[in-house]
């Protein structure tokens, strides 16, 4: 397949998340949406967090997929514990399983299971109907 197979910072993948982490400071939060305080995404696209997660440090760590990402507001999948404005998190990108996240954000490209380079065209006959 062209993309990744890799669960993402998974035992295959082996992304490291601490290299990515951004910690965000909550300034909003209604219902299953959080606003963050500019600049929350530090040197990383804030798209490329569509997939990721955030971690609250609660009594435990609590683990919530990213959804979506409008300006500085994120859609969190699952509900939320009691967050109040000024609580700071760990925000972790997501990755689109190519060779361009696995390079420019995770910095993982050694660690790419994809192969990209499946011919498109069956040089003996007819088209590869698949790709």
């Amino acid at each position: 397949q062209y993309g990744c197979p890799h669960v993402l910072y998974g035992p295959a993948c082996r992304a490291i998340k601490g290299n990515v982490r951004q910690i965000g400071t909550i300034s909003v939060v209604v219902g299953a949406e959080i606003t963050l305080l500019t600049g929350w995404n530090g040197p990383i696209a804030a798209d490329k967090f569509i997939g990721g997660f955030i971690e609250i440090t609660a009594a435990t760590v609590i683990p919530r997929t990213i959804l979506r990402v409008t300006g500085n507001k994120l859609l969190i999948a699952g509900l939320l514990p009691d967050l109040m404005p000024g609580t700071a998190i760990d925000i972790f990108p997501g990755c689109a399983h190519d060779m361009a996240d696995c390079k420019d954000v995770h910095a993982n490209i050694v660690n790419f299971g994809g192969q990209p380079w499946i011919p498109t065209a069956n040089p003996i006959g007819n088209r590869n109907n698949f790709y």
